[in-house]
């Protein structure tokens, strides 16, 4: 998934664009959704322990998920 991909789930599925944390959004329905990119489901067992401990914290600090700012980390 990339950054276009992610922009267009948060402008087609979010009530409020940025209103939640850690990729997490509410749709207009009330319907909570956390957009994830792929390469996400990876790192836990393809990169170290601290590197993924880093990208973690770096997205506990992001409303929508910037995969060019997670991707200086690896």
């Amino acid at each position: 998934m990339k950054q276009k991909e992610i922009d267009s789930f948060y402008q087609g599925f979010s009530a409020e664009v940025e209103s939640e944390q850690c990729g997490w959004i509410v749709d207009k329905y009330g319907i909570s959704w956390q957009i994830v990119p792929r390469m996400f489901l990876d790192f836990a067992t393809k990169l170290s322990p601290a590197t993924y401990q880093q990208i973690n914290q770096q997205i506990l600090t992001m409303k929508k998920i910037e995969i060019a700012q997670i991707e200086k980390l690896i």
